[in-house]
């Protein structure tokens, strides 16, 4: 299998928000060293985390060496939503997760006609998203 540019940035950028989000906060520098991706890389595909506000910048760790103190990095929970729906025999629910994965909303609406399900999951959807 050949992977484009653009898979590996995709795959990088996917490995490298993991690690943030299970090992927060972390700095840049401790990125790198767990992946073996390069400094360099890992700044770019955190500053474009940080430019589209699903990472922050959140403090000075402590500095291992006598060099400037590193900068924090964590998920930013209302950086981005993740929409799920379950559909039962009888009722549909609907929520939405922050980027930390956990539950902001939950909404269960009774299924009355199954042949307007299309339209329950869309008016739910856009309820959720108003909230």
């Amino acid at each position: 299998m050949i992977f484009s540019k653009q898979m590996i940035k995709e795959f990088n950028t996917t490995a490298v928000f993991d690690l943030i989000n299970k090992s927060m906060p972390i700095s840049r520098a401790r990125i790198a060293r767990i992946t073996g991706l390069s400094p360099t890389t890992v700044s770019t595909l955190t500053q474009n985390m940080i430019d589209f506000g699903i990472v922050c910048e959140t403090g000075l760790g402590e500095s291992v060496t006598s060099g400037r103190r590193p900068v924090l990095l964590e998920v930013n929970p209302s950086g981005a939503y993740i929409a799920a729906m379950e559909v039962g025999p009888e009722s549909l629910t609907g929520a939405l997760f922050d980027a930390t994965c956990r539950m902001a909303l939950k909404l269960t609406r009774e299924i009355s006609d199954f042949n307007r399900l299309g339209n329950l999951i869309r008016d739910t959807l856009q309820a959720l998203i108003a909230d």
